[in-house]
């Protein structure tokens, strides 16, 4: 309703309200992760196994206590040119913190022979898709 009538100020005020809440930026920071596989089960399954691996961290250390995990799920667009895209979202205050998660899931990355498998993080994503 706002936006239909250009009152930014109101959809403003609202609309980071629901992004306090719900953790989303810019009041928090977050990082897609998105798997991409030419192999179906392949892509589903290394990202789920990236996803607990995440999870892991943030049960087993203190610092990381406050790290939300969101998915994995297919992408949006689950597939486009016989390449399968699957996506999950890990959400916190702290960009620093989300830094550190990225390191750690590439050094999982690099100790993993990975063949038609690509992997992207994105920090503060412009869409979810």
């Amino acid at each position: 309703v706002h936006a239909a009538n250009q009152d930014y100020e109101a959809f403003y005020g609202e609309e980071i309200i629901y992004r306090d809440l719900m953790q989303y930026p810019p009041v928090a920071h977050m990082l897609a992760v998105q798997v991409f596989a030419t192999v179906q089960e392949d892509g589903k399954r290394l990202s789920k196994y990236l996803a607990v691996q995440t999870i892991r961290l943030a049960d087993n250390s203190h610092e990381m206590s406050d790290i939300q995990v969101i998915g994995p799920s297919p992408a949006g667009i689950g597939k486009i040119k016989d390449i399968y895209r699957f996506v999950f979202y890990i959400k916190n205050k702290n960009y620093e913190k989300l830094i550190e998660v990225k390191d750690r899931l590439e050094h999982i990355l690099q100790m993993m022979e990975l063949k038609g498998i690509h992997i992207q993080f994105d920090f503060d994503p412009m869409n979810t898709l």
